[in-house]
Order: C-alpha cells, then sequence, then structure tokens
C-alpha cells in the first residue's frame, strides 16, 4: 500500500505563512504494480504531514532505505508533485563514475546500489534549504565511517551535501536549495582536500550569485568565508565554524532580500538555500576529527 497526502496553495502563500495545511488521501497499489511501473519505482510507503515527506523505498534483493524529507515551507506537496523515486545503479558505470570527484577515491556502495531521485513538478515550491534523511541496514555505521551522502542535479556532478553521520544501521543526513539525485558513497579522499573543496564552491557560488544579492551582504558575506578559510588555514576550525555559522545566520537575516524559493521550471533561484546547504555541509566536515 501507498498512503499519502497533498495539498496546493498559491506561492504567495509560501512566503506569508509558516506552514500549509494539508489533507488526506489514499492510494492503493499492490507490490506488482509498484515495481512494473518505473515511474515510482521503489515507493511503497509516502506519508506527508504538513512539510514532512516520510517514505520506504525499496528494490528487488533487499535495498531498502527509510527516507525522510523536511521542508522549511513548502507548497503544492503531494505524492504526485514530488515526483519521489528509486532505481538500482551500476557502481561501476563509467557515466556514473564520471560525475563523481577525479581521482578514483569516491565509490558507489555495492550494498547499497540505490539511486534516489525527486524531480517535482509545475505546482510545487519550497524556500529555504531542505534536509533530507536516509537510514538503511544495507550498510553499517561504525566509527570514523567514510561512507557519504552525495547529491547532483540531473546530469551534472555529485557532490558531499552530508551534514551528519550515525547508526542505525546508518543513518546521513544531508541539505539541499534544490533538487535532483542522491547516493551513498565511501569517500576515501583526504579530510583537507573535501575541506578545501568545500570552501571553494562556497566561493564559487557566492561569485556565481553576486548579481542577486545586494552589495553590503554580499560583502559581508565573502569577508566571512574568506576569515573562515583562513582561520581553518592556520589550524582554527573552532573560530572557522563559528564563522561559518555567523555566514549561515546573515542568509537567514536577509531572506527576500537574498532569493529564497526553489521552483521546478521557473527561473527563480534559490541562492539563499543553496548557501546555507553548502556552509553546513562543510561545518560537518570541519567538525570530523582529524
Amino acid at each position: 500500500m501507498l498512503a499519502a497526502t497533498g495539498a496546493s496553495a498559491g506561492l504567495l502563500d509560501l512566503l506569508r505563512k509558516p506552514s500549509i495545511e494539508l489533507k488526506t488521501g489514499l492510494l492503493d497499489l499492490s507490490l506488482e504494480e509498484l515495481i512494473l511501473n518505473t515511474s515510482i519505482l521503489g515507493l511503497i510507503e509516502l506519508e506527508i504531514d504538513v512539510n514532512q515527506v516520510i517514505a520506504v523505498l525499496t528494490l528487488p534483493g533487499g535495498i531498502e532505505t527509510d527516507l525522510i524529507i523536511n521542508f522549511d515551507r513548502v507548497i503544492g506537496l503531494n505524492e504526485d508533485s514530488l515526483g519521489l523515486s528509486a532505481s538500482e545503479l551500476d557502481p561501476e558505470d563509467p557515466a556514473l563514475l564520471q560525475r563523481l570527484p577525479a581521482g578514483a577515491m569516491v565509490i558507489p556502495q555495492a550494498d547499497f546500489p540505490m539511486l534516489i531521485e525527486i524531480e517535482p513538478v509545475d505546482n510545487f515550491a519550497f524556500a529555504n534549504d531542505v534536509e533530507l534523511e536516509i537510514h538503511t541496514h544495507n550498510l553499517e555505521f561504525t566509527p570514523g565511517t567514510r561512507l557519504r551522502l552525495f547529491a547532483a542535479a540531473h546530469g551534472e556532478a555529485f557532490r558531499d551535501i552530508t551534514t551528519y553521520v550515525g547508526p542505525g544501521s546508518y543513518r546521513s543526513r544531508g541539505r539541499r536549495g534544490k533538487f535532483s539525485e542522491f547516493l551513498v558513497v565511501e569517500d576515501n579522499r583526504d579530510t583537507d582536500t573535501v575541506i578545501a573543496t568545500k570552501f571553494d564552491y562556497l566561493r564559487d557560488l557566492l561569485e556565481g550569485y553576486r548579481g542577486d544579492i545586494p552589495p553590503y551582504i554580499y560583502w559581508v558575506l565573502r569577508t566571512e568565508i574568506n576569515s573562515a578559510k583562513n582561520a581553518w588555514n592556520f589550524d582554527d576550525d573552532d573560530r572557522a565554524t563559528d564563522l561559518l555559522d555567523s555566514a549561515i545566520e546573515t542568509v537567514n537575516r536577509n531572506r527576500g532580500l537574498i532569493p529564497n524559493v526553489w521552483h521546478p521550471n521557473l527561473d527563480m533561484k534559490n541562492v539563499a538555500g543553496e548557501f546555507t546547504a553548502a556552509a553546513q555541509t562543510l561545518i560537518f566536515s570541519l567538525d570530523l576529527p582529524d
């Protein structure tokens, strides 16, 4: 059985209301129908409660994960608009490997060969960033694990978005300012390499959106990012984290002045969501033991 609730509202409601009320509906599908219908392959159970999605995704061979998606604000969220699906990936597929960081240090997991896709339709939009959590028994958490949650816009390069890893057997969270594809990999790159890459990405993101940010806010954010990287260069990870937290607060205080809504088709840039998500995964890496 697939159970779902759904609702729709105007875009202005998203910006004006702290939450959206949803009404309940029910849709029954057999397991055979789910397996044969590739558009919802892997979607076994789905519940939507205001701004949270709870789903169970499964593939043949006992590959399964719980998925929780937490939105800050969202409109048009229902089982049809979300566009959630899962498919089996080939860990040795050259096309997939080319989308991972160079050097063969980032390895898709043969024990959990699942590609999760979220491709919402036109009547869907969300504000700020969104948190995704996966929980699977196909992988085992161990202290110091290198398992990470990676994400990519459709067809683009995957990058680390992890903000938490923990037991249960394996649980991971990440944040995004936009949607598309997600998978779990083993990232054997040196932690300093990962941190440097995330600093570069955050600075490139800021520069790429410079024209969308009021100049005085841009210069505050640029100063905070540069100061954070300088602190890290001098082995002061705590100071670097504090400065990144300050940059996140700067963005959150100026939502609206900084574009903060994502829509699948309209030309709407979720600058705030992408920035805070990138800063938070950088903080995760800075907090890892040396």
